[in-house]
């Protein structure tokens, strides 16, 4: 079976001379053979405040656990792609992929897009954390697209002149209790916001679906797991039906998840993949548990023209598989897509 690399990131943010000789060079080696095989690596030592972590995992899951007249204060009743609090029942992130079984997801969020949602909408509680916390990542994607540009053999600062103002969004997912261990039986009715639809068999904490931009920071619950990426067995395509295997990412200790989204597949020329992950049901024995995933979406400026570039394509063959596509667009498209 394969497996998610786990991989030390202390090379790359400190001096060469605390590290052993070509220890960046074995890094750089490392996240390429990540991104070609699973999409997905697990990175450790990344500088990332651990106690601001925390603080804002607790009062993110103190915000969840309140009235649903409270947290529907901060829903904006627009969908996903609008920021602020989306109730379970608005968004099925399946149905961007067109196949399958696409009901909507057993999740509810707060969603916080840097630059564009007004901070003073955040909850008090949340309010500090959320902001010092989308400061950390910003810093940790800088290090993870110049860690990428090393790799696709460009110059360090390459990736900087698409990510000036850069497409970000903070989701804090949470997964509520299932208290039988698997979805409701089929009938079952919730109502939300926008409609009231049935439950059925096969439905999941958040379908398959591939990330849609830039490489995607998440902090994973420790206290449960449930996140699964689908490896094809051949090299080429990706799609719900094609032969692979559904592997787990593991929970380790103080990490982030870092896994590449369409864009990076398209820049790559498919070099770098972006693979189908989902979140599964939790089993009857942790049924009780709810689970709180903290996820940076990155992607870059809204106008930059994503194409393959250059370098990858000889990588890759010669020949260009995707066509150019811009950032904003694409992104859109696929909001658009998963929002019921």
């Amino acid at each position: 079976m394969a497996s998610i690399p786990v991989i030390d990131i202390s090379p790359l943010l400190t001096p060469n001379s605390e590290n052993s000789p070509g220890a960046l060079a074995d890094l750089i080696s490392a996240w390429d053979n990540a991104f070609r095989t699973v999409g997905f690596a697990v990175i450790t030592e990344h500088g990332v405040d651990s106690s601001l972590t925390d603080l804002l995992y607790t009062r993110t899951r103190e915000f969840f656990t309140q009235p649903a007249e409270h947290k529907l204060r901060y829903c904006r009743n627009e969908g996903y792609g609008s920021g602020g609090y989306v109730p379970m029942g608005m968004e099925a992130v399946g149905r961007t992929k067109g196949k399958g079984v696409k009901t909507p997801d057993l999740v509810e969020s707060f969603v916080h897009m840097p630059g564009e949602n007004d901070p003073s909408e955040l909850p008090p509680t949340i309010h500090d954390p959320v902001l010092g916390y989308c400061d950390q990542m910003r810093r940790l994607l800088a290090e993870i697209m110049r860690l990428s540009a090393l790799c696709l053999e460009l110059d360090e600062g390459y990736f900087e002149q698409f990510f000036k103002r850069a497409e970000l969004s903070l989701r804090l997912a949470y997964y509520p209790p299932q208290e039988d261990g698997s979805v409701p039986p089929e009938g079952e009715i919730i109502v939300c916001i926008k409609s009231v639809f049935h439950l059925i068999p096969g439905q999941l904490r958040y379908g398959a679906h591939t990330d849609y931009t830039g490489f995607t920071l998440l902090r994973q619950d420790s206290t449960l797991s449930g996140l699964q990426v689908f490896v094809p067995t051949h090299r080429e395509g990706g799609d719900d039906d094609e032969e692979g295997e559904w592997i787990p990412v593991p929970l380790v200790p103080n990490s982030y998840v870092i896994n590449a989204g369409d864009l990076i597949q398209h820049w790559t020329n498919g070099l770098w993949r972006s693979n189908l992950h989902r979140v599964v049901n939790p089993p009857a024995s942790e049924a009780s548990k709810g689970r709180l995933s903290m996820v940076f979406f990155t992607g870059p400026n809204a106008d930059t023209v994503v194409a393959p570039l250059e370098e990858c394509v000889r990588k890759t063959g010669g020949k260009r598989v995707y066509k150019p596509v811009v950032a904003q667009a694409y992104l859109l498209e696929k909001i658009k897509q998963s929002n019921v």
